[in-house]
């Protein structure tokens, strides 16, 4: 079951106290883009996580460039909830591409990490709401326990969580 929008309220009030109101939607939480991001050109070698790393509050993205970014917020998913990060339909028609992990298990804690794909020169803004959380019920309780439990910033693939 998918929660609704004072469902919604109700468990955010609980789980994450800096919950603004008006980023709820009729069934979906708004999440919002960082300032670190980790940018991979054309060029660049498939499973290598040797990217130009950029921290800053706006970004021009060239063309056909893959890019990983993270959310602002730092979730908290119950073990009795799990999410589904989709990106925000105005991204999209900004030419925005989810290239798509978009699964977030019950338990997990940690801030979310877009992977993002643009075929045309582009840009990204720090605090511009870029995806929607859906959150489910579980029929039972489980807890996440891997490598990106607790991460923070543009984690690659094959570095690890960055605890902070």
């Amino acid at each position: 079951m998918v929660l609704s929008k004072q469902s919604l309220i109700n468990l955010l009030a609980r789980v994450f106290p800096e919950t603004k109101p008006k980023k709820v939607s009729p069934a979906s939480y708004d999440l919002t883009i960082g300032n670190h991001f980790k940018i991979y050109t054309p060029s660049d070698e498939m499973g290598v996580d040797n990217p130009d790393e950029i921290f800053s509050d706006e970004i021009v993205v060239p063309a056909m460039t893959f890019v990983l970014a993270h959310t602002q917020e730092y979730i908290h998913v119950p073990p009795d909830k799990a999410g589904l990060m989709l990106l925000r339909s105005s991204m999209g028609r900004s030419g925005w591409l989810h290239a798509f992990a978009g699964w977030v298990d019950p338990g997990f804690e940690g801030q979310l990490v877009f992977e993002l794909f643009t075929p045309m020169r582009n840009r990204l803004v720090a605090g511009t709401r870029v995806a929607q959380l859906i959150l489910f019920e579980t029929d039972g309780v489980a807890q996440y326990d891997g490598k990106y439990q607790g991460q923070r910033g543009a984690v690659g693939a094959y570095q690890g969580a960055v605890h902070g």
